[in-house]
């Protein structure tokens, strides 16, 4: 298995258990893969018959292991659901999917352009979606800020600290030092240092692309979907649990299985309640699991 693509979770536990099913991971814009690894150590625990092979978290195009990868030449929906169609050819079926922003929207774009061979659930953390008649892509907003943000650092110490004093303070540590070590590289121009994996130039080019269209083909989704909101969330604009709810509530309204939870938190719940966001997906997937498989 090509491990750029679609990486397999090691070196946390053996478990003697038979294995049920896959679980793929799809992180959102600018992180990488590691930033799941804090959230799967607490899978394995939870989630019966699962074994680390069962787990795959995916580097997208631009980020982590694949930051060498130019993607000023396509737009973010249609690179990242490649990585994910790449990561899905490598694993065991049933597949659960489970996705934060623009790495939840891949994995409703591959499930849908797959059918029978896609997913068997999709558990989303705030999917990045395009009502019809939006003026603005929904994270244009972000593209200044991205801009501005400080591409270079001396070490990945001094990244760590540098983070932790600034705008992601409300990280859990676990997660922050599993960014930093993954979304953090050398300099790619020979000098010394490290900088961002995913450059600013490349992660502002996501938030300035709508993914129009994508919306209307949720419709299509026949199989369990399970859409989870934070708190004190502000993505796309929409302030609050309660705007994103009624966001989310509106595309899926005509879904045969869904459900809309909330946990607390911002856009990057994942990474700053870390026992919340396992046990979300725990009770997800049993939830999901409730409900008779069509593939």
């Amino acid at each position: 298995m090509p491990q750029s693509e679609c990486t397999v979770l090691t070196n946390f536990r053996n478990m003697a258990l038979p294995s049920s099913r896959s679980y793929v991971f799809s992180h959102a814009a600018g992180l990488c893969k590691e930033v799941w690894y804090p959230i799967t150590r607490r899978l394995l625990q939870l989630l019966p018959n699962v074994q680390e092979q069962d787990i795959h978290c995916i580097d997208l195009d631009g980020h982590g292991e694949r930051h060498h990868i130019d993607t000023s030449q396509t737009d973010w929906l249609t690179f990242s659901t490649k990585n994910v169609r790449s990561c899905l050819q490598t694993v065991s079926r049933p597949v659960v999917g489970i996705g934060h922003s623009m790495g939840a929207s891949a994995l409703v774009n591959a499930h849908l352009s797959l059918g029978r061979d896609g997913f068997q659930s999709l558990i989303l953390f705030e999917p990045v979606f395009t009502l019809p008649g939006a003026k603005a892509p929904p994270g244009k907003g972000l593209v200044p800020l991205t801009l501005k943000r400080r591409r270079w650092f001396d070490s990945r110490d001094d990244a760590l600290t540098r983070f932790q004093k600034g705008g992601l303070r409300a990280w859990d540590p676990e997660a922050l030092e599993l960014y930093v070590k993954g979304g953090i590289v050398p300099r790619k121009d020979n000098q010394e240092g490290y900088e961002l994996a995913c450059s600013p130039e490349s992660e502002a080019r996501i938030y300035s692309f709508p993914p129009d269209g994508l919306a209307e083909k949720v419709a299509n989704l026949d199989i369990p979907v399970c859409i989870v909101v934070g708190a004190s969330s502000r993505h796309m604009g929409l302030r609050g649990s309660s705007s994103l709810r009624q966001f989310y509530e509106t595309i899926t309204e005509n879904l045969p299985h869904v459900s809309i939870v909330t946990m607390n938190g911002s856009h990057f719940m994942l990474q700053e309640h870390l026992d919340e966001g396992a046990q979300v997906i725990q009770n997800a997937v049993e939830w999901a699991s409730t409900v008779p498989s069509k593939l």
